[in-house]
């Protein structure tokens, strides 16, 4: 390793660090819920498909029209009110009205669609969280603790100069010898 004997390598601090507590999946549903942009798009679009069939209902309807006119001629002034209402034979919107009901329908089986996909996704991620806790707690458990029990070795190996055996105590079990090859 190309250092010498006498320095002493140690770690300061704690190694092992708490795990958050692990939020409620009920409150994440909620909040994914409450905050997914995709999920306020469809609703914005199901208030634009509502707003556009209303409009479509509207404009079904004629519009009547007034105006107030005065004309002057060489012999009188005459003034007045027009009123004019189109009556709409062929042309009554029912294919913009149609079209508007489509697809707000759409809207509206889409919307609960994506509610599903949304507590699904939530749902997977929130079992990854719990596995990868499990995954961490194994890993605290049964590796870390042999990891740092090998360093402690390793140190006090660098420390004494010992290339061969390592002796040190377990316990109630007395001195047990550790070989350890350092080529």
């Amino acid at each position: 390793m190309g250092a010498k004997p006498d320095i002493y390598f140690a770690i300061e601090g704690e190694l092992l660090i708490d795990i958050p507590v692990t939020p409620d999946k009920e409150d994440l549903k909620k909040t994914a819920l409450a905050n997914r942009p995709d999920l306020k798009s469809s609703a914005v679009e199901a208030e634009r498909t509502r707003s556009a069939i209303d409009l479509t209902k509207r404009e079904a309807f004629p519009n009547v029209t007034v105006s107030a006119f005065y004309e002057r001629d060489e012999l009188r002034n005459t003034g007045g009110l027009r009123f004019s209402v189109p009556l709409p034979l062929i042309d009554r919107k029912q294919a913009e009205k149609k079209i508007a009901i489509i697809r707000s329908q759409q809207t509206a089986i889409r919307y609960p669609n994506l509610q599903r996909m949304i507590e699904r996704e939530v749902e997977e991620g929130y079992l990854s969280l719990i596995s990868s806790r499990q995954e961490i707690a194994v890993y605290n458990k049964e590796m870390l603790g042999k990891s740092l029990e090998n360093l402690d070795l390793l140190n006090l190996a660098f420390r004494e100069g010992k290339n061969r055996f390592l002796r040190r105590k377990a316990g109630s079990k007395g001195r047990l010898r550790y070989p350890i090859c350092l080529c």
